[in-house]
């Protein structure tokens, strides 16, 4: 079993491939205009929403992969797992047979979860080119003509994230009014919030300026574990949060409006599995680029400074942008510029044993739900959805624990 096996089964029973944001399909006049605009400064601008743009448009073309790794809609994984546009479709046909009703509803609703797979990137899209805004020095602050010139630069760029991001968040929200959906408006509007909290969470304050952690963690030993609680919280809202709540999305628009009670009673489940998957891509995607850092530059593996974060990072991106690590964290916790492997491994192997954890006991409750509906109705039938998602689920589990058993070798070899 391989991802591109199950991409291509995904693919087969789904009748297509996972949905994208496709600009010149979006035909708005302003946003025509803003690229125009982008094309005419790409060549001179080292603003950091160049990345996010760049990013999503190379997924377009598999074969020309960023150095660098994330999961998600704006760049396609390192191990070449199912986009989360396509993910969401799988589950909502998954929810679908949840509902009693004529499989003849089935092609529309496709096209709604397909849709909703397109918002869903559009938003991450636009929260990207948001958080990609950078403070530049100020003119009082400059005596040099290239740091003026930087400065406007910056200027420039901001103005066009933040106005890039507001056009696709617009154009996201009339996307989701066409449903005309008030519960789909309610739970996106809210998932997007949830996303933006990530900025001002309280693992970003401490890393950006020693900011204590809020009241002690029940169950937490030691600061190192309250990180690692933090951490987790911090990419459930930054990843998680859309994901989980785009799975939401596809049972509110399977469900027949009689069975609106019912629907909301299983939205929980749904959430969890988006939440946990999200989550464990995005610490798989961190192991894989800690252990190319690692091997290229050994324990000595540095910082790097970028406008993008406030603080020195080890690099990793995700959206086209650097984003903290929670090796980050763990060196600020040790005062060190450098890695230290056997506490980060440390932190890794509890960071994956939870996640793992959460991620099999959503997939169990997310089967649970539809058990007893299936076998009054499908006795005797196998359920590709099912098992697609069961496979996809044990294939990432089996790539952490390749990576935690490298990493764990690399530490070993360390001296004490």
């Amino acid at each position: 079993m391989n991802w591109q096996r199950i991409v291509s089964r995904t693919e087969r029973i789904l009748s297509a491939t996972g949905p994208r944001t496709n600009f010149p399909d979006l035909e708005k006049p302003d946003i025509s205009r803003l690229i125009n605009r982008i094309r005419k400064i790409s060549a001179k601008t080292k603003h950091p929403f160049l990345s996010v743009l760049r990013t999503h448009l190379r997924e377009s073309n598999l074969k020309n992969q960023a150095p660098y790794l994330s999961f998600f809609l704006a760049q396609k994984s390192s191990l070449d797992r199912p986009l989360e546009s396509l993910m969401i479709p799988l589950v909502g046909k998954y929810s679908f047979k949840l509902f009693p009703q004529s499989a003849d509803h089935l092609s529309l609703k496709m096209n709604e979860y397909r849709r909703i797979g397109e918002i869903c990137d559009l938003i991450n899209i636009a929260l990207s080119l948001h958080r990609s805004v950078v403070d530049f020095p100020s003119a009082q602050e400059t005596d040099q003509h290239q740091t003026v010139e930087r400065a406007r630069d910056m200027e420039d760029g901001n103005k066009l994230a933040t106005l890039s991001g507001d056009i696709l968040l617009a154009s996201a929200s009339l996307s989701l009014a066409a449903f005309q959906n008030p519960a789909v408006v309610e739970i996106m509007s809210a998932a997007i919030a949830d996303a933006m909290e990530a900025d001002f969470s309280d693992l970003m304050q401490f890393m950006e300026d020693g900011t204590p952690l809020s009241a002690p963690i029940p169950g937490t030993h030691g600061s190192t574990d309250c990180i690692l609680t933090k951490w987790l919280e911090h990419i459930a809202l930054r990843h998680g949060a859309m994901l989980g709540t785009s799975c939401e999305a596809t049972v509110l628009l399977s469900s027949p409006k009689e069975q609106t009670d019912v629907a909301t009673s299983v939205l929980p489940n749904f959430r969890r599995f988006g939440l946990a998957w999200a989550s464990f891509c995005r610490l798989t995607d961190e192991m894989a680029y800690l252990k190319s850092r690692l091997l290229k530059n050994g324990a000595k593996a540095a910082t790097v400074d970028t406008p993008a974060l406030p603080f020195p990072c080890f690099g990793f991106t995700a959206y086209g942008l650097f984003e903290p690590m929670l090796a980050d964290a763990c060196r600020l916790l040790g005062g060190s510029t450098q890695l230290a492997p056997i506490a980060t491994l440390d932190l890794y192997n509890s960071a994956l044993e939870q996640l793992r954890g959460d991620l099999l006991s959503a997939l169990s409750s997310l089967f649970q739900l539809s058990a007893q509906q299936w076998q009054l109705q499908q006795e005797g039938k196998d359920d590709e959805e099912e098992s697609i998602l069961s496979d996809s689920v044990a294939l990432l589990i089996s790539d952490a624990a390749s990576l935690q058993a490298e990493l764990s070798t690399f530490a070993a070899k360390q001296p004490s």
